[in-house]
């Protein structure tokens, strides 16, 4: 295990240092798309509202959100297209663990990054960027349930190879997420709406209610589970049919 953990961070390192660009342009058209936001918000008069301050937790929770929710799928397409998928399925660890690992190791590297976005992004909305520490106990669930999401996107993806408009429509579909007003007990089953709600009030330098703990708690695990099953299922499907690679 310790050997499949240190080859992965190195491939997440040596990915990242090869395609370095890549990151700083998605950093940069991130902040560029706030920046608009920000703009229409202050032509109206609106800049320092209370719903603009929502937008921008918003905005950030959708963004952190994106870094999981399609990498999976993508990094998949990418192995399928230069033979590693094999290769990961005959590994004796399997699909699951090895892409789990992967994404694992991705996430840790890219929390300062998230961080980092948070600080800039509060900073442009003119708000505290001293927020209540549970605000980042909620954004690591977040991720985490993401990734749960992207389990079930990535098992797509190995069974039917080109899923790229799927893909961008579940980043759009995200954003309906984030304004569902429901029940708070229904919310356990729904992702992202309870994560959002309940960052916008540690934003604000208060704590959350003991409920917003257990519902995104349970929820996390209620999809990762749920994904790390659809994923497996998916994955024995297609080794079974023989149909690893893209072509």
């Amino acid at each position: 295990m310790i050997h499949l953990v240190r080859g992965t961070f190195t491939r997440v390192l040596g990915e990242m240092k090869r395609y370095l660009l890549n990151l700083l342009s998605s950093i940069v058209i991130f902040l560029i798309i706030f920046l608009l936001i920000a703009f229409g918000f202050k032509s109206f008069g609106q800049g320092q509202s209370l719903t603009f301050k929502n937008t921008a937790v918003g905005y950030f929770v959708w963004m952190a959100i994106m870094i999981n929710l399609t990498d999976l799928s993508w990094t998949i397409m990418s192995d399928m297209q230069r033979g590693i998928v094999e290769q990961v399925f005959i590994s004796p660890f399997g699909p699951l663990i090895v892409y789990t690992t992967y994404e694992l190791l991705a996430l840790l590297i890219e929390l300062p990054i998230a961080y980092l976005m948070m600080l800039l992004i509060f900073s442009m909305a003119g708000m505290s960027v001293a927020v209540h520490p549970s605000f980042f106990y909620f954004l690591i669930l977040a991720m985490l349930q993401s990734l749960g999401l992207g389990y079930i996107l990535a098992g797509l993806t190995l069974r039917y190879k080109r899923t790229q408009a799927l893909l961008n429509l579940a980043q759009f579909a995200v954003i309906g997420l984030l304004f569902i007003d429901t029940n708070k007990w229904i919310e356990v089953l729904i992702p992202i709406t309870p994560y959002f709600k309940a960052m916008t009030i540690a934003s604000q330098k208060l704590a959350p209610s003991w409920e917003y703990f257990f519902i995104t708690t349970i929820g996390t695990i209620l999809y990762i589970t749920f994904g790390a099953l659809i994923f497996s299922l998916f994955s024995r499907i297609t080794l079974k049919r023989g149909e690893l690679s893209m072509y």
